[in-house]
This record gives structure tokens, C-alpha cells and sequence, in this order.
């Protein structure tokens, strides 16, 4: 899911931000989620795209290149208000964000550093 050769590239290796990084999407994945879940149920197309475009540029950050994609597609469906696509890519999205959070947890424990 996502790119990690990329990711720890970008960050220079510093596994401290990664975790920091981390931190905060994981803080933020739970109101993403409520707020997609609201905007599909509220059909709510300006919600699910201003959500959409946030969540696109946050994972972009972590080179989580197939998220971005849904996400950015799902902007571009909230947009031409394509009703279809909005429940499949909302739904997708939904599914995706936590298992990025695992993903990025798993990393980060394969470059836990030993405690002195």
C-alpha cells in the first residue's frame, strides 16, 4: 500500500517523524472517516470532495500512491456528482485508511531501534 523505499527516502530515514507523521494521521483517520461517512449518507458532494482533497494530500505524504489514487478519483467523482462512483470510492476509502495506519504501524515497528 504504500511505497516505503520511497517514504523513508523522502524522510531522510528519520524514523522520529515517520512516528510523528504517523501520530497525526492516525489521529485523523477516525474523523475522516466519520466525515465520509456523513457526506455519503447526507449526500453530501461538497463534503466528499473538500474530505476527499484533504485526505489525497495527507497520504501523499506517505507515498501511499494507490489511497491517493482512490482518493483523488473520488474528488474528481464528488465534482461531476457521479453518484455511483461516490458510494464505491467513498466506500473503498473507508476501508483503506485504517489498513494505511497498520501498514505505517508495521513499518515503523521493522525500524523500532533497540532500547539501551
Amino acid at each position: 500500500m504504500i511505497d516505503s523505499t520511497e517514504l523513508l527516502h523522502r524522510l531522510d530515514g528519520d524514523i522520529d517523524f515517520l512516528q510523528e507523521m504517523t501520530k497525526c494521521l492516525r489521529d485523523e483517520v477516525a474523523r475522516f472517516i466519520t466525515q465520509l461517512k456523513e457526506a455519503l449518507e447526507g449526500n453530501d458532494t461538497k463534503l466528499l470532495l473538500t474530505t476527499a482533497h484533504t485526505i489525497k494530500s495527507m497520504v501523499g505524504n506517505f507515498c501511499a500512491h494507490e489511497i491517493y489514487e482512490v482518493a483523488q478519483n473520488l474528488e474528481i467523482s464528488a465534482h461531476e456528482q457521479d453518484t455511483q462512483k461516490l458510494h464505491l470510492l467513498t466506500n473503498r476509502l473507508i476501508s483503506l485508511l485504517p489498513q494505511l495506519c497498520d501498514e505505517l504501524d508495521l513499518l515503523l515497528r521493522t525500524h523500532d531501534k533497540p532500547h539501551a
